[in-house]
């Protein structure tokens, strides 16, 4: 099929067909484009008596290409406006309305789900337009099935606005105004029609665009179609929420549930014309994977990583679902649904359009909320529940939004919560920007991402070697670990004697803590006793207090428990020796570098600061590590392995114990060059008179490369003197005396 059996047959009726023998004429090329077959068309066309600009248009050619065709396509030589008065010969309107269409438009809903209307309102417009003497033998029908009016992206409507917008709609006629459009666009869509010299019908409704008041009678009939629109779906909404509050099926299946019919035979009801009732009960085949997909979460394992097992198991999502491709969004919604536990709400959110039919769902108020218990339908049991309730917040925590701001971007990066390599976030440039790693996948490195950019704000111009960096730092964290039992000893023996002063304390506050239960029960039981006997008119005001008053008293009991708790914390708290046992199994994990030791190292070092040491007249040097290690949480880290060490944590935390104070260390990643050692004693030397021929023996250097090196060292003193923004590699302080006594 050659370009312009193509396009006659994607676009019937736009252009006539070619006189017989047009594809004999020679053309230059096989692959003729789009474009020049049109331009083709139009120069074959020349007894069709069209306007030259309106065809063009309608076929969105170009002027300054068409000649250009012609050429290509006749091998010949034309000028456009040759063109031009060739097809624009003889042109009047009666041939340009001659390749205008007449279109009749039918469409139902999904609320009327009947495949025989389209073809019923088609029937209705022949029969009103052979009743007016319309012609509508050669008429294009279009219709959109199963599809709402409010919609503007029904595919039979967008091709009848395409042909309005190109000037090809002589006629248009639908049976009624809500056929064609359920929205506010009525009236724009019917003037684009008489823009181009159009008409338009709705014979069902009398509505004819060449009678005078077609405006004022679309517009009351288009506010009519928008508020029905709005008032069935009030109806549904009814009519669902007396179904919801009824205890039956309102359509609001998850997945896990099925419906079944109440009320016996639905065949027989509908025959009566009633809607058969529906009641849900559970789906054990789709209940077992909501319990497993609740068990992995609480277990631990992320919502991407169930929707992979999910999928790699071709579990299917659903009845009306044929794929088995879980997302993380599918898990998800199905683990923060409180269905699965007998709660079920109806009316949070509702449905709103914009002008083009476009849909979204928003929360609506409070008070329409439906919720209802149904206890025979829960699938989860409350610890379960409560359980990914509480994992939700703890990842909320992590990696909602900030607060107060408009998505921009989560309380911490993800890499810092599960890092890729140890040191990953930690190295932070002087500037204050963090490093990332970049480089040879052999050969990595870490880079300041403001130094990269060329930024005035950061000269850094040396690199941070990974491996070497990670090297280094894991090697002082395992001596500190491993080679300071004393150290530790101290804390042991401070954290101690704090939990034993908070030890004396408690037989004091729990005698407070009994007084006040007591004191809050007499008070409770007096209103009590007021309500029984004696009869209070304020009865709303005495419920409210006796309701504070139990939750104080519940308040103070678990006060009394966490004290009663605080007592058995001293008998049980580990000994130093076991705490040096915890602390090389801390070291273990460091050794053979396991995930666990990525996300102990960011409690153990805050952050760790690299800054450049250059040499004098040098942009380059190596790059030294600074940070602080924090013995005091390496200390808590071993004690959470005892049997009381999450209580001792949380006690110490809630009583804000201050630990010891943080050792700080600084790491080298290299160390001066030659040139670096020998620069300032060669200036010292020669400063002090000596002979180059004296340095050279001393040096074993040649007096070339001394000259050289004294010229770079001597001219780069003025310049580094006074530069208080980088660490300066240490030298030798030896003097010359000196080195020509030693040699």
């Amino acid at each position: 099929m050659n370009q312009i059996q193509k396009f006659q047959a994607s676009s019937p009726g736009l252009l006539p067909r070619p006189p017989p023998g047009w594809q004999r004429l020679p053309r230059p090329n096989k692959h003729v484009s789009r474009r020049a077959a049109l331009s083709a068309v139009a120069f074959e066309q020349d007894q069709s008596k069209v306007h030259g600009g309106r065809l063009l248009s309608r076929l969105l050619i170009s002027k300054s290409n068409i000649a250009l065709d012609f050429t290509r396509f006749f091998q010949t030589n034309i000028q456009y406006t040759e063109v031009f008065q060739m097809i624009a010969k003889n042109y009047n309107a009666t041939s340009l309305d001659s390749k205008r269409v007449t279109v009749l438009y039918a469409r139902y809903s999904t609320d009327m789900q009947n495949e025989q209307s389209c073809e019923d309102q088609i029937r209705q417009i022949r029969q009103y337009l052979d009743r007016e003497g319309i012609d509508h033998t050669n008429a294009e029908v279009i219709t959109d099935e199963g599809l709402s009016g409010t919609r503007e992206d029904r595919p039979g409507f967008q091709k009848l606005l395409k042909l309005i917008k190109r000037g090809l709609v002589a006629l248009l006629v639908v049976d009624e105004l809500s056929r064609l459009t359920r929205a506010n666009n009525a009236t724009n869509v019917i003037e684009d029609i008489k823009f181009y010299q159009g008409r338009f019908i709705a014979c069902g409704e009398s509505i004819d665009s060449t009678n005078v008041g077609w405006e004022m009678a679309t517009t009351f009939k288009q506010m009519s179609n928008k508020a029905s629109v709005a008032e069935t779906a009030r109806r549904v909404r009814r009519g669902k929420e007396g179904r919801v509050r009824a205890g039956l099926s309102a359509g609001d299946l998850p997945f896990g549930y099925k419906s079944f019919y109440v009320d016996g035979d639905p065949m027989e009801q509908y025959a009566r014309g009633q809607k058969p009732r529906k009641g849900i009960k559970i789906d054990e085949s789709q209940a077992a994977v909501v319990r497993e997909a609740f068990a992995l979460f609480v277990g631990g394992k992320s919502l991407a990583g169930i929707a992979r097992e999910f999928t790699r198991r071709k579990i299917p999502r659903g009845n009306r679902v044929k794929d088995t491709n879980w997302s993380h969004q599918q898990v998800r919604r199905l683990l923060v649904n409180s269905k699965y536990i007998g709660i079920w709400q109806y009316g949070v959110t509702t449905t709103i359009r914009d002008s083009a039919g476009n849909k979204r769902q928003v929360k609506t108020d409070p008070s329409e909320h439906v919720i209802m218990k149904r206890p025979e339908a829960r699938i989860i049991d409350d610890s379960t529940w409560n359980a990914a309730c509480e994992r939700f917040r703890t990842l909320e925590g992590k990696f909602g939004f900030k607060p107060s701001q408009d998505k921009r971007g989560p309380r911490s990066h993800p890499s810092d919560v599960y890092p890729q390599d140890i040191l990953s976030g930690l190295i932070t440039c002087g500037c204050g920007a963090k490093m990332h790693q970049a480089g040879h996948k052999k050969y990595p490195y870490y880079i300041c991402p403001i130094a990269k950019k060329n930024d005035e704000r950061c000269d850094m111009h040396a690199y941070v070697p990974a491996e070497l960096a990670r090297t280094r730092v894991v090697a002082v964290v395992l001596d500190e670990l491993k080679n300071e039992p004393s150290f530790y000893e101290e804390i042991h023996h401070e954290v101690k004697a704090y939990l034993e002063r908070v030890y004396a304390k408690t037989p004091s506050d729990q005698a407070r803590i009994d007084a006040a239960i007591a004191e809050c029960q007499r008070a409770k039981n007096k209103l009590i006793k007021v309500l029984e006997y004696e009869g209070a008119h304020d009865i709303g005001a005495i419920l409210e207090r006796i309701k504070t008053l139990s939750s104080q008293i519940q308040e103070l009991e678990r006060e009394r428990a966490n004290a009663d708790a605080r007592k058995s914390v001293l008998n049980r708290f580990p000994s130093p020796e076991w705490i040096q046992s915890q602390l090389l199994n801390t070291a273990e994990l460091f050794e053979s570098e396991s995930p666990e030791s990525m996300l102990l190292l960011r409690k153990l070092i805050k952050t760790i600061t690299a800054e450049p040491v250059l040499a004098v007249a040098k942009k380059r040097g190596f790059m030294r590590l600074r940070f602080d290690f924090n013995r005091y949480a390496a200390f808590v880290n071993a004690l959470e392995q005892s049997d009381c060490g999450q209580l001792t944590a949380s006690m110490l935390e809630s009583e804000t114990f201050e630990g010891p104070a943080s050792k700080s260390f600084s790491v080298d990643l290299g160390k001066p060059t030659k040139v670096d050692e020998w620069g300032p004693k060669i200036v010292q030397m020669r400063d002090s008179g000596m002979k180059w021929a004296d340095i050279a023996k001393i040096s074993g250097m040649t007096i070339g490369n001394l000259y050289s090196y004294y010229k770079r060292y001597k001219n780069g003193i003025e310049g580094s003197s006074n530069d208080a923004s980088v660490r300066r590699a240490e030298t030798d302080s030896n003097s010359a005396d000196d080195l020509l006594n030693t040699t």
